[in-house]
Order: structure tokens, then sequence, then C-alpha cells
């Protein structure tokens, strides 16, 4: 794929940006090792660029750390690998107030008045009275060496491996949703428990996300483990189907990311 080709799919993003990241892939072509991108990326880019790699002549991988993650490294390849080396620790920030608790707003504004670029750090996933950040290496070393509170509240700072047993899971509210069929138009009205008319505006104004990619296909049909993102009401996983009703309705177990 040439380059140009590749800037334009990506043309409400920094120009400069992603021309760092057609350089790495090129740069992966030509040496033929692993390259491996600087920053997290956001999951549209990373769902455009993976659904592009045949074209671009490499394998894309990706990893956040967290199971269903947004934010993600990527790596490139010219062949597959089982295993690679991302430069990334996972920073624990633990909230020593007993007085207080934090969210996830918190820790994000007191990591980025470090002066920390958002893209550095992938998703923020708060467990108690902590919270876990992946982050590049020499990042996370200089997180851990400046932040001393969030907020007013005194906290620790511990690094630990991607690996680690320590690292929760992203939670989700599951519910069963009921609907005539799989077609988007269908799907999301009952998410939104709106009617079909008003989750077919939402389709069309470019209110709906599928796999974080713009979807204005109101006959898309949804297919499991997919991702709905709706403006002003959250972002769903879509889980399994659980049956049907005595009339045909098809029970959907859906799951939004809390």
């Amino acid at each position: 794929m040439e380059k140009k080709t590749f800037l334009d799919i990506f043309k409400d993003h920094d120009k400069n940006y992603i021309s760092s990241i057609y350089e790495d892939i090129e740069l992966c072509k030509n040496i033929e090792i692993p390259i491996y991108t600087k920053e997290f990326v956001t999951p549209d880019i990373y769902m455009n660029i993976k659904n592009s790699q045949s074209k671009l002549g490499v394998f894309v991988h990706g990893t956040g750390v967290f199971a269903d993650c947004e934010r993600k490294m990527l790596c490139f390849s010219t062949n597959t690998y089982e295993t690679l080396d991302y430069d990334i620790h996972v920073v624990k920030i633990k909230n020593k107030s007993k007085f207080k608790d934090l969210k996830h707003k918190d820790y994000l504004g007191s990591i980025m008045a470090l002066g920390v670029k958002r893209s550095l750090f992938g998703d923020l996933v708060v467990k108690g009275d902590a919270c876990f950040v992946p982050m590049t290496r020499s990042v996370s070393q200089y997180v851990q060496d400046n932040l001393t509170t969030i907020g007013n509240c005194p906290c620790t700072i511990d690094r630990i491996d991607t690996s680690s047993e320590d690292i929760p899971k992203i939670e989700f509210e599951e519910k069963i949703i009921m609907v005539t069929s799989l077609r988007l138009d269908n799907v999301v009205p009952s998410i939104c428990n709106m009617s079909r008319a008003k989750g077919t505006d939402l389709i069309s104004n470019s209110s709906v996300l599928l796999n974080y990619l713009k979807c204005n296909r109101k006959d898309k049909l949804i297919e499991m483990k997919d991702t709905i993102t709706i403006r002003g009401f959250g972002k769903y996983k879509i889980n399994s189907i659980e049956g049907e009703t005595s009339k045909g309705r098809i029970k959907l177990l859906i799951g939004k990311y809390i």
C-alpha cells in the first residue's frame, strides 16, 4: 500500500503521527524483524490497520494488557510469532487515603498533569483503592519517580509485570435484550430502550460505532464478540445468543463496560 493511500484512511488524525506508523511498517518489511510502536493507538486506528494488514504486507499485532481494552501498542512483523516483547509495564497506583474514593478521571488527570501525553499509556482500570495503567517502561519509571498524590490523596506506585495475577479484568454489567434480528437497527434500539426510528437516527447520525469504526449501515448484521459504542449510552460487548422467546425473538446477552 502506498503512503498516500494509507494516510487517506486516517484523514481525521494527525498526519505526522500516522506517517510515523507507516514508517514503522516499512521498516519492518525492510529489516524483517518485529517493530513496535512507541505509543498506544486508539481503537479506530488499530482496527483500520488490522483490517488493512493484507494490503500492507505485514502481520499486525496489538496489546493493551487487559482483555477487551481500547488503547493498544502495536507490533508489525513479517512472520507470525508465539511471543512478542512489548515495551510495557503496568503501573499500580494505590490510594492511601481512607477518606476519599478516587475515580478514573482523578487518576487520569493526575498522570497527565505530570506532562505525560495520553498516547503514552493505555486504558486505566480502577479496582477498589488502586488503579492499573499500562505504560512504556521509561514512562512508568518517570511516573513512579514523580507521582506522589492523586488530587489531595497520597498514593504509592508499584510497577508490575504484564503477566502478574494482580492485574484485574475489565468489568461488565450483563443483561439480556430481546431483538427480532441481529441487524444493527434492531440491536441499537433494544440496547437504548428506545423506538426503532430513534435508534435508526443514531445510526444515520454517526452516533454508533461498530468495533470502534463508524457504521451507518442500519442493515449491518451484528456478530458475537462485536463491540458497539453508542454516543450518550455507553459501550457494549455482544456476548452470546441465549435462545428465543415463544414468539421467536432472539435473547441476546450483552455486557456494558463499567
